[in-house]
């Protein structure tokens, strides 16, 4: 009898070291995932965010000349272009007329903006780079495959568990190529 209760001793004592290099499994691909979502979130570089900007100007003062509609200017009757203030049962909708006036002065001062917009980006930055994109893309990668790894490991620990008698629960968001894994491509 005395040897059965060690014999449980040493099953109880082995599950419960299962169960925490499980544990610490699941944090390591949860510190992971972690660390994938900062880099996603990450702010871009200051020269791709004035990229940004300042195709939105051209976007804008282009949108603007277009709907000023100054093509109209060789007809003889036109007496120029006018702001499109919309009546609405509910009173004026301006939105047009405020979009057409934002990308004319878009258009008109377009550098004063530019540096404007540059040094509150600067300020936000607060003397950090920010991230290119080809690094975030590598960065990306590389905490994907640490998501990956660390969710073969749990694989490998779930199965010598179940090997063991032991009732495990998987994660419903574990990765299915890990669940899928061969047992030889498991890490050992």
């Amino acid at each position: 009898m005395l040897e059965l209760f060690k014999s449980l001793t040493k099953t109880k004592a082995a599950a419960m070291g299962l169960h925490d290099l499980l544990d610490q499994s699941r944090e390591a691909t949860a510190e992971a995932k972690a660390r994938l979502e900062a880099i996603e979130a990450a702010p871009q570089d200051l020269e791709a965010a004035l990229a940004n900007f300042d195709d939105w100007l051209d976007r804008a003062a282009t949108s603007a000349v277009d709907r000023l509609g100054v093509g109209y200017a060789l007809d003889p009757a036109w007496r120029g272009p006018e702001l499109p203030i919309q009546h609405t049962g509910a009173g004026r909708d301006a939105t047009n007329a405020v979009e057409i006036l934002l990308g004319l002065v878009a258009l008109i001062g377009s550098e004063t903006l530019r540096k404007v917009v540059k040094g509150q980006l600067e300020d936000r930055l607060g003397g950090e780079t920010g991230m290119t994109a080809s690094t975030r893309v590598k960065r990306a990668a590389e905490a994907q495959a640490e998501i990956l790894q660390a969710e073969l490991v749990e694989e490998k620990i779930v199965r010598t568990m179940e090997a063991a008698g032991v009732t495990v629960s998987r994660r419903p968001d574990a990765d299915p190529r890990a669940l899928l894994a061969s047992s030889d491509s498991l890490p050992s």
